[in-house]
């Protein structure tokens, strides 16, 4: 407004000026005092002008390096009080947009750090420009700048990440790292930023959902198996036993061939009945049960075979309070299983023999249970089929046993894993909710 006036006045000033001019030679002195008021005039207006500029270029520096805290004096009594609060003004509302941004920008930070699949966007130069913690988590990672970093992952995941492209429907990858094989599903889109194009990348981890699919796929085969193979050997093993009491000669041919048709129906009978318990588990019935309870109770369970074996047990608790609502008889049931497994792997070494039980809680609040042994190493090969039901390099082993106890551990929304196997030590996890 002052501003405004002060053009307004120069002007009317100079016209003056330019009226008089034209008497000069009648009125030489009027002139000259007009002619130095306007020049004065013109020396107060370019000042109040550079003040004012320096005002508006300090306050646009400012801004530009992100600091809002500055503020002009906006007292009636103030020179140049209106374009002070102009200035103000515009500063509180560009203050006030920055913080919405912020505001909104945090909120959908927030929104992906709780969803359950990875995301990540990356510029055409491989630069990681955004990221959710679960692709740290994935891959192990606690920062992630450039898809480079992916390196120490797997050699080739920096350039399957580059390669993406929105037409591939889906990508496969998996790796393994401490806690096991990784199996990845990648899909990604693009977006043009400023007349950039960035990568949007999806990142699921399907291990869980591929071990589930596998274990309904196994339930329902055996579902099948058994019923059909128990309809067929049923009848065989009644009629037999029946012709056997029909039957007075025992000795001679067909006597003793009755015999071994009923015997061994039974016995298959006996087989089949044992893998029913793959289908069979039962609902577990949950409640607060005390950790180091638990595996103590275990513990003294194997105490007899530890002793015979020669094998040291350690355990140890991050903390004594530890507890899970889970349901004890099935939880107790998984780790006798790894502690059985884990004295039929120490017992073939000549030196030392122990097995370790460690429990802790994880960063995700989830209580985890170690159970390490320093028996043989289990191939990759084998890792890849020890949790498939019947699987078994015991020569007397049914195969049954971590499959039943990954289901278990699956109805109490948890998961039990190969963690490692070097030719030092091999650990499993058991993972609780």
């Amino acid at each position: 407004m002052k501003f405004n006036v002060y053009i307004y006045l120069f002007l009317l000033i100079i016209d003056v000026v330019a009226d008089v001019l034209l008497f000069v030679n009648e009125y030489y002195v009027p002139a000259v005092i007009l002619a130095a008021v306007a020049i004065i005039f013109i020396i107060c207006l370019l000042r109040a002008f550079n003040h004012n500029k320096q005002k508006l270029i300090f306050m646009l520096n400012s801004l530009e390096n992100d600091d809002f805290t500055f503020r002009f004096a906006e007292g009636k009594e103030t020179k140049d009080y209106l374009f002070n609060y102009t200035l103000n003004r515009l500063r509180n509302i560009m203050s006030n947009e920055k913080r919405i941004a912020r505001e909104k920008e945090k909120y959908f930070e927030l929104m992906l750090n709780n969803v359950v699949t990875g995301i990540m966007t990356i510029n055409s130069r491989g630069s990681v420009i955004q990221h959710n913690s679960v692709v740290l988590n994935i891959f192990g990672l606690s920062i992630f700048t450039h898809v480079a970093q992916l390196r120490r992952v797997d050699d080739n995941l920096p350039e399957l990440m580059l390669s993406l492209i929105p037409e591939d429907s889906s990508k496969s990858f998996s790796f393994y790292n401490e806690k096991g094989r990784v199996k990845l599903s990648l899909r990604c889109t693009y977006v043009d930023i400023r007349g950039e194009k960035y990568k949007i990348i999806v990142v699921n981890d399907i291990a869980a959902e591929l071990e589930e699919n596998e274990l309904n796929s196994w339930s329902q085969l055996i579902r099948v198996l058994t019923h059909e193979i128990m309809n067929s050997i049923t009848p065989i093993s009644s009629l037999s036993d029946s012709m056997l009491e029909l039957y007075p000669d025992k000795d001679d041919n067909i006597g003793q061939g009755l015999e071994v048709i009923s015997t061994t129906s039974k016995g298959l009978i006996s087989f089949v009945n044992s893998y029913r318990t793959l289908t069979r588990i039962p609902i577990p019935k949950k409640a607060v049960v005390f950790v180091k309870e638990l595996i103590n109770k275990v513990i003294i369970l194997e105490k007899d075979d530890l002793q015979n074996n020669h094998i040291k047990i350690d355990f140890k608790l991050s903390d004594d309070a530890i507890m899970i609502f889970a349901d004890e008889n099935l939880i107790s049931q998984v780790l006798l299983n790894l502690i059985k497994n884990a004295i039929y792997a120490v017992s073939e070494n000549d030196g030392s023999r122990w097995i370790k039980i460690n429990c802790y809680i994880s960063n995700n609040e989830d209580v985890i249970v170690d159970v390490t042994n320093n028996g043989h190493c289990i191939g990759k090969e084998e890792q890849e089929q020890i949790f498939v039901p019947f699987y078994t390099t015991k020569n007397s082993g049914t195969g049954i046993g971590l499959s039943i106890s990954r289901q278990i551990m699956r109805l109490h929304d948890g998961n039990l894993k190969l963690k490692s196997s070097t030719e030092q030590e091999t650990t499993f996890s058991m993972i609780l909710k």
